[in-house]
């Protein structure tokens, strides 16, 4: 378990640098016009809190594999997207309110609250900077949960499946932040805060 300070302390590396530079590129804009940006970072948020809940459902799902030879590459696919899940989040989130009174310095100055979550200029840039990956990311579980489901059902009836055909998030390296792009799905958007703590992987 760990609040969203220390998820932030061991962020870092190319995600810090993407961060910083889209500060750079953005972060006069928010400072001046906070509540224009409002319209962006509502759909980025929403798109973690969709995110969030298939990942959650997968997890729940995967005890239903355990035995079968789906099992390790489906919990292989969820670390990956739930790593994802984590890096986004903790861009937003770790600039906001919710991360807690820092143990040096004056407290965050928040220039955005959507909901209950009041972000600071780097949150409001992590979100709208973050907006075509966190719509990904929304997409690709809702695929992977699909697939799940069926592969559960199909593991219930004796029926085998082919192997996955859902494409893999490629691993970003040092240099640079990987990312995929799938096509569109509508899901419900979800709450805004998430808890202070969290825990993470399966």
């Amino acid at each position: 378990m760990e609040t969203w300070a220390e998820a932030l302390r061991e962020w870092g590396g190319h995600w810090r640098d993407w961060l910083d530079e889209q500060v750079r590129r953005l972060g006069a804009a928010v400072q001046r016009d906070p509540e224009a940006h409002r319209p962006a970072a509502t759909r980025s948020l929403e798109d973690l809190a969709v995110a969030r809940g298939q990942l959650d459902a997968i997890k729940h799902g995967l005890r239903h594999l355990e035995g079968t030879a789906d099992h390790v590459p489906a919990v292989a696919n969820f670390n990956r997207l739930n790593a994802r899940w984590w890096d986004l989040a903790t861009a937003v989130y770790g600039h906001s309110d919710q991360a807690g009174r820092p143990a040096f310095g004056a407290l965050p100055v928040v220039v955005l609250v959507i909901g209950t979550l009041g972000l600071t200029v780097a949150g409001v840039v992590a979100a709208v900077a973050a907006r075509e990956y966190t719509t990904n990311l929304r997409e690709q579980t809702a695929l992977q949960l699909e697939e799940l489901r069926a592969r559960v059902e199909a593991s219930k009836e004796g029926r085998a499946l082919q192997d996955t055909t859902l494409p893999q998030p490629p691993a970003a390296d040092g240099d640079r932040v990987g990312w995929w792009v799938l096509g569109g799905l509508t899901v419900l958007a979800g709450a805004f805060t998430l808890p202070v703590l969290l825990k993470k992987g399966t």
